[in-house]
C-alpha cells in the first residue's frame, strides 16, 4: 500500500489525533482561526438529540467531580449575571428579574 493511504479511516483519524496531541498554537495562529470561524454557525445548532442520546450524555456526566478551584472560577464568572426567569418571546428567550415577573405576571400568561 502506498505511503499515507489508510484502508481504515478510523486508523487515519487516530494517527492524525496522536500527531496533534500537545500541539501549541501561537497567538497569531489562534487569532487567524478565530477570524475564520466568526459569523459561522455551529454544526450542532438546531440539532435535535434523541431521548436515548440525551440519556447517554446525562450518564456520561454522572459521577463527575468538580474541584474547588473550578467551583471558584465558575462562581467568579457567573457573578453579576442576571439569573432571572427565562421567558420565551417569539423565537427568542428573554431573562426577566423575579421582581419584574411577579409584578407583571398577568402579561406573560
Amino acid at each position: 500500500m502506498p505511503r499515507g493511504v489508510f484502508s481504515n479511516p478510523k486508523e487515519r483519524a487516530i494517527k492524525i489525533s496522536n500527531a496533534n496531541k500537545g500541539r501549541k498554537f501561537t497567538k497569531e495562529h489562534k487569532q487567524k482561526i478565530s477570524e475564520a470561524k466568526k459569523g459561522k454557525t455551529s454544526p450542532s445548532k438546531g440539532l435535535k438529540r434523541t431521548q436515548e442520546t440525551r440519556k447517554g450524555m446525562s450518564e456520561a456526566q454522572k459521577g463527575r467531580t468538580v474541584t474547588e478551584e473550578t467551583r471558584q472560577k465558575l462562581s467568579k464568572s457567573n457573578k453579576g449575571k442576571n439569573k432571572g426567569e427565562k421567558i420565551k418571546i417569539g423565537r427568542g428567550i428573554m431573562y426577566k428579574k423575579m421582581q419584574d415577573i411577579k409584578e407583571r405576571k398577568h402579561c406573560f400568561l
